[in-house]
């Protein structure tokens, strides 16, 4: 049997998706999927410790009283006007909900919750005064690791507990886990029999799970084709074809309470997220394309998520191409977006655009599926 263990990081996401989705990440559902396609359920565990929960809980419950900061302001604003809620807002029925929701989705698709370790606090001090990892032993950091460090003991317990299953930690922690995988797999090796492996994505998990369990997927031949296709980690080959692509569109970045429009960005890296396989010979790439984005003219809009305003059928001073910036590495600029709002910021900020692209093996091309989300705004929504 391989336990995959579940980071937070992991089932961390913006508000995009279905109800399950936006608590518990859609990428966890793409691995239950994976399984049960594969008829792997007898040898393959999902699992979430406990923790993980916690923190995801946490999460949510700090977005839901963002929003509500927002809406009780505008509330304040309206009530001068006469007009009231047509019902009260309990803020603190919310925690009781999500975490009804979250034993739904756990019991529903059959999900392990690891649970929190049994540990004397004082033991749990040594390892804080020592800087045992995964508390971080950095200078400037004080005590930071101790979620990282519940989770990781959590996992300890139950590798102790269940010696012959090996173990598969999903995290893309590389500061606190993988820069101390030597440490931490020593740790392991004292609780358990079997292996640790830490994989910091679909891609990799599935790579590893191919070769471990020879399900001749060919998942890490396809992984190198198409990172020569894409050209390596700096700008060249496909990542122009894939920057050509997004200057054909205008892009939002959203919040709770406001949306900024990107005045420009210029691409920073990418990472191959997932690879499924469709047919024989067929491949869907997910890749997770990082920019460095210019956020520029704001407008107050509870709007989630990325959101793409297409230029088709619009005034050209909606979108317009980025022909004044020198470095083609950089995408499009709106100089005339049309608000009354001109609050820009000089400082850069990371963004990623979520691309899904096909490959075929058999001719080895690669070619753009979509850009996520793919529904554009219209203009009266904005």
């Amino acid at each position: 049997m391989y336990k995959i263990i579940i980071d937070t990081n992991f089932i961390h996401c913006e508000f995009n998706g279905s109800f399950e989705e936006e608590i518990i990440g859609s990428s966890i559902f793409e691995l239950k999927k994976f399984i049960e396609r594969l008829k792997l359920r007898k040898k393959i565990e999902i699992c979430l410790p406990k923790m993980v929960l916690h923190e995801r809980l946490a999460q949510i419950l700090r977005k839901i009283n963002k929003s509500h900061i927002i809406i009780d302001k505008n509330l304040k604003i309206l009530s001068n006007f006469g007009v009231k809620p047509s019902q009260p807002y309990d803020k603190k029925s919310y925690k009781k909900i999500l975490e009804k929701e979250f034993k739904k989705i756990i019991k529903k698709n059959k999900f392990s919750v690891i649970p929190l370790p049994k540990i004397k606090i004082s033991a749990l001090i040594e390892r804080a005064l020592s800087k045992i990892p995964p508390f971080k032993n950095r200078e400037g950091v004080g005590d930071a690791g101790f979620k990282d460090t519940i989770i990781w003991l959590s996992m300890l317990q139950c590798a102790k507990e269940n010696k012959n299953d090996n173990f598969v930690f999903l995290t893309n922690n590389t500061k606190d886990f993988q820069s101390n995988e030597e440490v931490l797999i020593k740790e392991f090796s004292k609780n358990s029999r079997k292996k640790l492996k830490f994989v910091s994505d679909l891609a990799e998990l599935k790579q590893f799970l191919d070769s471990e369990l020879g399900l001749k997927l060919n998942i890490e031949l396809v992984n190198k084709s198409v990172g020569k296709i894409l050209g390596g980690k700096g700008r060249g080959g496909f990542i122009n074809e894939i920057i050509d692509e997004l200057n054909q569109k205008a892009y939002y970045y959203a919040g709770f309470s406001k949306m900024r429009i990107i005045d420009w960005f210029k691409f920073s890296g990418y990472d191959i997220e997932d690879i499924k396989k469709i047919d024989k010979e067929t491949y869907l790439i997910s890749l997770a394309f990082i920019v460095l984005a210019k956020l520029g003219l704001e407008k107050t809009k509870p709007l989630l998520g990325w959101t793409a305003l297409t230029a088709a059928g619009y005034d050209s001073t909606w979108v317009m191409k980025n022909s004044d910036l020198i470095d083609s590495s950089y995408g499009w600029t709106t100089p005339s977006f049309p608000t009354q709002n001109h609050n820009l910021e000089d400082k850069l900020q990371p963004a990623n655009f979520e691309i899904k692209l096909i490959y075929s093996q058999k001719s080895g091309e690669l070619k753009i599926n979509n850009i996520l989300p793919q529904s554009p705004v219209t203009l009266d929504s904005i």
